[in-house]
């Protein structure tokens, strides 16, 4: 003889509701979402948030003599005095940012998910949107620059990104790596 379990009324309840909202799921995702896919929708920046000095960072690094951090909520932190205080950047992201890398004291990039490639020409204050791949679905781990113009973004599932022009533009390289099981590149060895 078995042992039969009854769920109580509010946890059917629950579980009703929890198939309601996961069937509603599935419809929403069978949808095209066109706007998200689209490089001419309208960014969507990191919140500006008090609290975004105690927000989870991923990596700092040197511009000159400041130092930028990157992390959770597209969040870019700069600070003048050695990590003291913290200044919040204008970025248009909101998502979680891996990893930075400056070539000098003014241009850096930053990488992250959503394939994203972020770029600063003021030493971290303001940034712009290079590069985006919403189909990778996949995220950007590590970035390096030899010089302002040439540099390789590397991520999840073998992906190598390079550029020549300064991130004006951004080429799928990864072919030329032997990587048929397409591993995870988490980061950049000078």
């Amino acid at each position: 003889m078995g042992v039969v379990f009854f769920r109580p009324k509010a946890t059917r309840r629950v579980a009703l509701l929890a198939t309601a909202l996961s069937l509603l799921g599935v419809v929403a995702l069978s949808t095209p979402a066109h706007a998200a896919t689209e490089t001419t929708a309208a960014a969507v920046f990191a919140i500006d948030s008090p609290k975004a000095a105690k927000s989870l960072m991923i990596d700092v690094v040197h511009a000159g003599k400041r130092l930028v951090a990157v992390g959770d909520r597209g969040h870019i932190l700069y600070s003048d005095d050695q990590g003291v205080t913290w200044t919040q950047a204008k970025v248009p992201t909101r998502q979680l940012l891996t990893a930075v890398f400056f070539a000098d004291d003014q241009h850096g990039w930053a990488v992250g998910h959503d394939a994203q490639i972020l770029a600063t020409t003021d030493g971290g204050v303001t940034w712009t949107q290079q590069f985006q791949d919403l189909k990778r679905e996949a995220p950007l781990l590590d970035v390096w620059f030899k010089d302002a113009s040439n540099g390789f973004a590397v991520g999840a599932y073998g992906a190598l990104i390079e550029t020549t022009d300064g991130g004006k533009t951004w080429d799928d390289v990864s072919d030329r790596l032997d990587n048929e099981d397409q591993y995870h590149l988490n980061a950049i060895a000078q």
